[in-house]
C-alpha cells in the first residue's frame, strides 16, 4: 500500500485530467456502532535491546465508520489498582470499516506512520488494557500474564516475549474480529508483528475501486505558505460518480487559498468529485500557511467515500515537523514561554553588559525588531562582536519587563558571519520614552540636554531631556569602559544604544564611548591649550584651537592673542603668525565645517615672579557673520604646583578635569574604607567661592600617610559622583614633604536656607575640614 501511495505522490503535480469534475460536498452520516465494537487487535511491549518498542493497535470489525471522539484507553499494572491513562481521543477520529488505528510509543519508529503516540510504558510480564467509549463504558479488554483484576476477559493472554506481539485472531489479512470474551482464546503470540494504521488496507480485503494520496513538502519552516495536494484515483474500468472527500486540516495551519468547490467547516476541507473516468485521477490543491512557531503535527483521517457509503479509502497519516528556520525577532518577542530560533545582526557585543557571574548577554536585531540574548555559562565560551550575523535558539522569557531569549547552551548561539556595525535608528526623545512596543531591544539614536550625570558603584546614569520635558535615562554599565567625565550637565548630546524596558520604564543602554557625542551649536569655538605649570626660564608653547561647528566653511578666519603677558616674555610666533600692537595675529584662509579644527601657536618664556601667567583677551573674527565663542582664560602657575583652589574652581566641576596636575597640601583625614584621603591648602586664597580641600583617590594602593603630613601629589583630576578628586596610579605619585605645624582650622557650617544658595555654599567647602 505504501509503495502505491509513494508512486501516486510523484504523479500528483501533473494536474487535473480532462473529463473530471468537482462539486460541493455532502458529508456521510456516521452511524453509532451497534453490533460491531472497536477491538484491541494487536499489542507489542518491547523487543530485544529496546523495551520502548511498543505499539497498541485497534480494529473496527464492522461495516461503518466509527468515531473515537470521547473514547479513552487505560492501562493497569498487575501489582496496582490505579488506572493509568494511555490515550484519550479529544477530537473527531475515524476508524474505517474493517480498518485499524495505530498508537505507537512516543519516540519510536515502526517504519509505518502512527495515527497517534502514547507515553505510558507497558509491562511485559503482566498488565491489562481497557478501551472505554464516550459514555465511559467498557468496549474491550486485554489482559496478559499476571493480569490485574478488572482488566481481563476470561483467562489472560500469555505474557509478552521480546520481539513478539499479542495479536487478535485470526490475524493478518483475515482481520482481527475474534471476540469470545476470553483473552487466552482470542489472542496468540505473534513472532512477526504486523502493525497497521488507518491508511492500511482493509482486513479482510474490500473491493474499493478508488485510492487517495496526499502530497505535502518534506519540510516546512515557520511563517511560510505551502501547497497541499490531495489526489483521488479511479483504479477501476468503470466511471465513478459523486465521490466525497474529507481532509481534516491540523489546527496549526491556516488555509489561505482553496478551490471554490471546497467547503471549510470545523477544520475539515471537503468536496465532491461528480465524475471520475476509468483509470483517471483528480487532484485538488490548497494553499496553507505555517504559523510563526515550531511544532509536530499530522495530516490524518483524510479519506474518500462512495455516495452510498459502501466504500471508503483512507490515506496514511502524514507526520510533519516544523523544527527549523528562523522566526522574525518581532514575532518571537510575542512567543513568551516558547522555543524560537532567530537570526539577526549583533547590535551589542558580549561582555559589555553585566549578566551575572559566568554569564553573558548581547542584543540581536532584524527588520522586525530587536531582542536580548541571555546566555548562561557563556562567559569565555561565547564572544560576539557588534556587526556579526548570529543565529540563536532558546526559550523566549520575560525578565523585569524585558524580553530575552535564553539558549540551553552557549553552542545554541552561532556566529554565521562578521560584518560592519549596524547604524542606529534616529528617534525622537518623546518616542523613545513612550514607545514600549516597537523600540525595546532596538539600536536607536536620540538627542537631548543632559540634566543629570551621576555615578554609582557599577554604572553611570545620565538623564536627557528635550524642550517638551520628555526625559530619558541612560544606563551606562561600567563594563563598557565608558566614562562620563567628559560630559557636563546643560550640554546637548547625541546618545546611541539599546532601548530596553527595565521595571516598566524605558531606558537607553550605550555600548561604547562613541555612543555619547556632544552636539555643539552652529558656532566657531576658540580655546587655549597650554601647560598648567611652568618653571622660571622655561619656554612653553601656547596653542589656540579653532573648531568650526557650523555646516559651512568659514573663510578668512583671523585669530589673535596677547603676547605681552605678565610674568612671561614673548619668544616667537609660529604657524605664520604676525606681531603688531601687542598681539599676535594669524589668518586661516578656510576652516571647513561640521567640527573641523585648526590650530595656531606661539612661544613664551617664564620670568621670575610670584603668581601665575594669565592668558586672556584672545579671540577671532571672520569675513562672514558667523558667531564666534571664546573660551575661558588660562592660568599657568609658576613652579611645580597647581593650587587646590584653582583645581576646584568656582563652579561645580574642576576646570582641570581629565588633566594631569601636581598639587600640595596638608593631610586632614585618612579613610582606608573609601580608598583615599583628603588634603587641604594651608595658605588659602581670598575667594570664598573656591574650596581649599581635595580628595586623593588611592584605589588599592597602600599609602602610608597620616593627618598632619604635608604632601605633594600628582595625578589626573576626575569628577566622580559629583566630587572633584585626584587619582594616583603608583605610590611614587605621593611624596611626604614633612609635617605641618597645625592642621587648618575647621570652618563652622552655617548654610543658607534656600536650596540654590545652599548648593553653592557646600560646593565651596567640598573636601575641607568643617565643624
Amino acid at each position: 500500500m505504501r509503495n502505491i501511495i509513494r508512486f501516486l505522490i510523484g504523479l500528483i503535480l501533473l494536474g487535473l485530467l480532462a473529463g473530471c469534475s468537482v462539486s460541493s460536498f455532502e458529508p456521510p452520516t456516521l452511524e453509532p456502532p451497534s453490533t460491531y465494537p472497536i477491538l484491541i487487535s494487536e499489542v507489542m511491549a518491547g523487543k530485544q535491546g529496546n523495551n520502548n518498542y511498543e505499539f497498541i493497535e485497534l480494529y473496527n470489525p464492522g461495516d461503518d465508520l466509527i468515531d473515537l471522539q470521547g473514547w479513552s484507553l487505560w492501562y493497569r499494572l498487575a501489582t496496582s489498582e490505579d488506572d493509568l491513562l494511555v490515550f484519550s481521543w479529544e477530537v473527531r477520529t475515524l476508524i474505517p470499516p474493517h480498518g485499524h488505528y495505530l498508537l505507537v510509543r512516543s519516540g519510536e519508529d515502526l517504519d509505518l506512520p502512527a495515527d497517534a503516540f502514547f507515553t505510558q510504558g507497558l509491562n511485559t510480564s503482566g498488565g491489562g488494557l481497557t478501551l472505554r467509549n464516550a459514555s465511559a463504558s467498557t468496549e474491550d479488554i486485554l489482559g496478559w500474564g499476571t493480569a490485574p483484576e478488572g482488566f481481563i476477559e476470561g483467562v489472560a493472554a500469555p505474557k509478552f516475549q521480546n520481539d513478539y506481539s499479542l495479536e487478535r485472531k485470526p490475524g493478518g489479512e483475515a482481520g482481527n474480529q475474534s471476540d469470545t470474551d476470553n483473552n487466552e482464546t482470542d489472542f496468540l503470540l505473534q513472532s512477526s508483528p504486523s502493525p497497521q494504521n488507518t491508511g492500511s488496507a482493509a482486513a479482510p480485503a474490500a473491493d474499493v475501486p478508488f485510492q487517495i494520496a496526499l502530497s505535502v513538502p518534506d519540510s516546512l519552516k515557520p511563517g511560510e505558505s505551502f501547497p497541499l495536494a490531495l489526489t483521488l484515483r479511479n483504479n477501476s474500468t468503470q466511471p465513478l460518480s459523486n465521490l466525497g472527500v474529507e481532509l481534516p486540516i491540523p489546527t496549526e495551519f491556516t488555509v489561505i487559498d482553496s478551490p471554490s468547490a471546497v467547503t471549510l467547516s470545523d477544520g475539515i476541507a471537503a468536496w465532491t468529485i461528480s465524475e471520475l473516468p476509468p483509470s483517471a485521477e483528480e487532484t485538488i490543491q490548497l494553499t496553507l500557511e505555517v504559523p510563526w512557531t515550531y511544532f509536530t503535527t499530522a495530516f490524518r483521517n483524510y479519506y474518500a467515500h462512495s455516495s452510498d457509503g459502501s466504500s471508503y479509502a483512507f490515506g496514511e497519516p502524514y507526520w510533519i515537523s516544523v523544527s527549523t528556520g528562523s522566526i522574525p525577532i518581532g514575532v518571537a518577542r510575542s512567543l513568551i514561554g516558547s522555543v524560537a530560533t532567530i537570526e539577526g545582526v549583533a547590535t551589542m557585543y558580549t561582555g559589555g553588559y553585566f549578566a551575572g557571574a559566568g554569564n553573558v548577554k548581547l542584543y540581536l536585531e532584524d527588520d522586525s525588531g530587536g531582542v536580548q540574548i541571555y546566555v548562561p555559562t557563556g562567559e569565555g565560551a561565547l564572544k560576539v562582536p557588534i556587526g556579526a550575523t548570529v543565529q540563536a535558539r532558546g526559550v523566549m522569557t520575560l525578565y523585569r519587563g524585558a524580553v530575552e531569549l535564553i539558549p540551553d547552551t552557549p553552542e545554541d548561539v552561532e556566529v554565521i558571519a562578521v560584518g560592519d556595525a549596524p547604524e542606529a535608528t534616529p528617534v525622537s526623545l518623546q518616542l523613545a520614552v513612550h514607545d514600549n512596543e516597537d523600540l525595546p531591544g532596538r539600536l536607536v539614536e536620540v538627542e537631548g540636554t543632559a540634566s543629570r550625570i551621576e555615578e554609582f558603584s557599577y554604572s553611570y546614569e545620565i538623564d536627557l531631556v528635550d524642550d517638551e520635558g520628555n526625559l530619558l535615562s541612560l544606563y551606562v554599565d561600567k563594563l563598557t569602559e565608558i566614562t562620563t567625565e567628559t560630559l557636563e550637565e546643560g550640554r546637548i548630546y547625541q546618545a546611541s544604544g539599546i532601548m530596553e524596558i527595565r521595571d516598566g520604564r524605558m531606558q537607553l543602554n550605550p555600548r561604547h564611548q562613541g555612543d555619547l557625542v556632544e552636539l555643539f551649536p552652529p558656532v566657531v569655538q576658540i580655546s587655549i591649550d597650554a601647560p598648567n605649570t611652568i618653571q622660571p626660564g622655561e619656554t612653553i608653547t601656547i596653542t589656540i584651537l579653532a573648531s568650526n561647528y557650523t555646516s559651512e566653511t568659514v573663510e578668512d578666519l583671523r585669530i589673535w592673542a596677547p603676547y605681552n603677558l605678565e610674568g612671561a616674555q614673548f619668544i616667537e610666533a609660529l604657524d605664520g603668525g604676525e606681531v603688531s600692537d601687542d598681539i599676535v595675529q594669524w589668518l586661516i584662509p578656510e576652516l571647513p565645517g561640521n567640527g573641523e579644527t585648526s590650530s595656531v601657536s606661539y612661544q613664551v618664556q617664564a620670568q621670575v615672579f610670584d603668581g601665575a601667567i594669565l592668558i586672556d583677551g584672545y579671540g577671532a573674527r571672520a569675513a562672514s557673520s558667523v558667531e564666534i565663542l571664546v573660551g575661558e582664560p588660562k592660568r599657568i602657575f609658576l613652579g611645580s604646583y597647581v593650587p587646590i583652589w584653582a583645581i576646584q574652581g568656582s563652579g561645580d566641576r574642576s576646570p582641570y578635569k581629565l588633566e594631569n596636575v601636581t598639587t600640595t597640601g596638608a593631610v586632614i583625614g585618612v579613610f582606608p574604607d573609601l580608598s583615599g584621603f583628603w588634603i587641604q591648602n594651608t595658605t588659602p586664597d581670598q575667594d570664598l567661592g573656591t574650596s581649599e580641600g581635595l580628595f586623593i583617590s588611592t584605589g588599592e594602593l597602600a599609602i602610608p600617610v597620616s593627618p598632619g603630613d604635608r604632601v605633594e601629589v600628582g595625578g589626573k583630576i576626575r569628577e566622580v559622583s559629583a566630587q572633584t578628586q585626584l587619582d594616583i596610579l603608583t605610590v611614587d605619585d605621593i611624596k611626604v614633604l614633612g609635617a605641618v605645624t597645625a592642621l587648618p582650622a575647621a570652618t563652622p557650617l552655617d548654610p543658607p536656607a534656600t536650596e540654590a544658595e545652599s548648593t553653592l555654599y557646600f560646593e565651596a567647602l567640598e573636601g575641607m575640614l568643617v565643624s
